[in-house]
């Protein structure tokens, strides 16, 4: 009968440490499904000029996500480790976004990148259901997988 208690109460310790460490982020960002009409992917990449595009994955052949960062909104995404590059040209970035549409099974969609406060830091267009956003100061986050 005590190993059941003991085993409870470690079961409920880390349940609520996990749910605290959960509740407690006020250093991250977040995805957001853009549905409200306004942009979309077609609209990105025929402003492309505006944005750093960096393209994501295993490989720079099959990318899972392609970030556009606005240029002139004072806001910065930093994207961090080896798997991002940078779609420096309209061929590059017309390709990754050709390849992310044809990843098979998977059917991926913009959505916003938002910092804790909810103000807009760019977008992510992918498959993926969340990226790690870290805030680096109240103008950069840092993406990862």
């Amino acid at each position: 009968m005590k190993v059941k208690g003991v085993m409870g109460s470690a079961v409920l310790f880390v349940v609520m440490g996990l749910l605290i460490s959960g509740c407690a982020g006020g250093n991250y960002g977040t995805m957001k499904a853009e549905d409200t009409g306004g942009v979309t992917l077609d609209s990105l990449v025929a402003d492309w000029r505006n944005y750093n595009i960096y393209y994501g994955g295993s490989i720079p052949d099959h990318p899972i996500a392609i970030l556009f960062d606005p240029k002139n909104d004072g806001k910065s995404l930093e994207v961090e480790g080896m798997r991002w590059w940078k779609a420096e040209d309209e061929k590059t970035m017309l390709d990754a976004v050709g390849r992310v549409k044809n990843v098979p099974g998977m059917i991926p969609s913009l959505k916003k990148v938002l910092g804790p406060d909810g103000s807009l830091f760019g977008y992510a267009y992918t498959q993926m259901l969340r990226l790690n956003i870290v805030v680096v100061n109240e103008n950069t986050m840092r993406v990862s997988f």
